[in-house]
């Protein structure tokens, strides 16, 4: 198993991706939703449609068994997760899963094309 540490003066790429769209939409501040989970709602859909919102877990938290009201869409920025049928959906991947069909799919994000 590979341990990252990250450093204040050296943090992963994703983390500053994110930091940044959150400072310049006035968004900063993480709610902790137990150890070692956190979200970041970004918005509300109407109708109680769902949100859209920001998912960070730190290395080694478990989710426990839960179930979702409609459909999830969720990119992984970095790192990885296990879920609950032994899949891994890592850094790059998308993860949908379809409340109708009970069916997770896992595709990985488009490659960049080469200059030719």
């Amino acid at each position: 198993m590979t341990t990252t540490t990250t450093t204040m003066n050296n943090p992963p790429l994703a983390d500053v991706i994110v930091a940044q769209a959150l400072e310049r939409a006035g968004l900063a501040d993480w709610i902790p939703e137990g150890e070692g989970k956190w979200s970041l709602p970004i918005q509300f859909l109407p109708d109680d449609a769902g949100w859209v919102g920001l998912m960070r877990l730190s290395p080694g938290t478990r989710l426990g068994l839960h179930r979702h009201t409609g459909e999830v869409h969720a990119l992984t920025l970095a790192g990885e997760r296990r879920l609950n049928d032994g899949r891994v959906v890592r850094s790059g991947e998308w993860l949908v899963v379809e409340l109708a069909a009970r069916e997770i799919r896992i595709s990985r994000a488009p490659q960049e094309r080469s200059a030719a």
